[in-house]
């Protein structure tokens, strides 16, 4: 009987030493799994005199866009009919697409003294009512998007 039970204690310890290198074999950490499947993250980052606008991209897919627009500024000995004729050219589509957002309640728009900056994050909010077809693309199609308007751009991937 003393025998027995020592087999059998023996057949339990040495269960239970091949039992973790099993498990860790037959079923892998759902942490291994996640890092390897690792998504693709890059930033667009396109700027001119009168507009910055840094567009993040998570697996091709738009995550938050600034759009940042510079106020012209004018000179004290400037007169007035300059200014005037410095603010005629706000009728490019990124002026009216900019107009169009910053009014709206789901996006962040702020003021600042040289500038006035839109933050649109689709991490919050879907935004399906605004009208951001031209702002809404891929990378690809903003980046040619934006060189065609005048603006320098570069992609980082992160």
């Amino acid at each position: 009987m003393k025998k027995a039970l020592c087999f059998m204690g023996i057949l339990v310890l040495l269960f239970l030493a091949l039992l973790p290198p099993a498990l860790r074999l037959f079923l892998p950490d759902k942490e291994t799994e996640i890092i390897e499947e690792e998504t693709k993250k890059q930033l667009l980052v396109c700027k001119s005199e009168r507009f910055g606008i840094s567009t993040s991209y998570d697996n091709n897919k738009v995550d938050r866009i600034i759009f940042k627009r510079f106020k012209l500024l004018s000179d004290d000995t400037t007169e007035v009919e300059d200014a005037e004729d410095m603010t005629i050219n706000n009728n490019t589509p990124l002026d009216e697409a900019f107009d169009n957002i910053k009014t709206d309640t789901t996006i962040t728009y702020n003021e600042q003294e040289d500038s006035e900056v839109i933050s649109i994050d689709f991490d919050i909010y879907d935004h399906k009512e605004l009208d951001l077809s031209l702002l809404n693309k891929s990378l690809e199609e903003e980046k040619t998007y934006y060189e065609s308007q005048g603006l320098t751009c570069t992609v980082k991937e992160y």
